[in-house]
């Protein structure tokens, strides 16, 4: 059972855009490769990480059944799955050799599918958006028997929401400072994997200021920073609740979530 916790941004609170300045001198302009590579990002997390698509025929699973742990287990699979197509449309992931890929890919698992519920999660509700429709916080403490994990995964998923809100780049930005986060990874190149981390961090910082200046840009960076620093810290309590229903792991959760 996690320990009680309080995820960073709930109190946080966005500039209006009438408060933000005119003077375009305040703003980072983004240069046309900085353009490119977040408009390719952004497209290529909303499609695979936001947009719902139906299981396939192949998937071998029912829509209308009820909210149980092997549709809870499905999900899961279906975003480690969906993190897997999204790196391989990150160019420099593609360029690291295979056994970092896959080094990376497993260290990162728990905490970029954390960053894919954020983006999922209607705070109005207590629920997430699903294939099932929404999966409301209730109903998903009944299924584990663990309302306290649940309510903890719940309101670090609302804290991201409250910051990111809806901003597909964002939540692309930050899957990819996840992802090449060496922390946890077995690595042969820690070097050039934690350089490519440090691009992915001047590229949100200056995505930041060219939306909300340099004024408040440095703010919503900040606020960012403390919530991976919050998901990293829960890293291991999420992998131990979920360890404890390892019989019900489908195929690639039990390869992503060994040793």
């Amino acid at each position: 059972m996690f320990e009680p916790f309080l995820a960073q941004g709930r109190q946080f609170r966005h500039v209006e855009r009438e408060q933000l300045p005119w003077d375009m001198k305040l703003y980072w302009l983004l240069r046309e490769e900085e353009r490119s590579l977040l408009t390719k990002l952004t497209t290529a997390y909303t499609n695979i990480q936001i947009t719902l698509h139906p299981p396939q025929p192949s998937d071998n699973f029912q829509l209308d059944q009820p909210l149980s742990l092997h549709s809870i287990m499905f999900i899961l699979e279906s975003t480690l799955r969906k993190c897997v197509h999204f790196a391989k449309t990150v160019p420099d992931f593609m360029e690291l050799p295979e056994a970092d890929q896959i080094a990376i890919l497993k260290a990162s698992a728990l905490e970029t599918y954390a960053i894919r519920s954020a983006a999922l999660f209607v705070v109005e509700r207590n629920a997430w958006h699903s294939y099932f429709g929404d999966m409301h916080m209730k109903d998903i403490m009944a299924v584990f028997g663990d309302p306290t994990s649940v309510e903890v995964f719940a309101n670090y998923c609302a804290a991201m929401k409250s910051v990111v809100k809806a901003n597909s780049t964002i939540y692309a930005l930050v899957h990819c400072i996840i992802l090449f986060d060496v922390r946890n990874a077995r690595l042969e190149d820690f070097g050039k994997v934690s350089a490519i981390q440090d691009k992915y961090l001047v590229l949100l910082k200056h995505y930041l200021q060219s939306e909300f200046s340099y004024l408040h840009g440095s703010r919503y960076l900040a606020e960012l920073m403390a919530l991976l620093e919050d998901m990293h810290k829960l890293h291991h309590r999420i992998l131990f609740f979920y360890k404890q229903f390892s019989s019900f792991f489908r195929p690639l959760i039990s390869e992503f979530f060994a040793g």
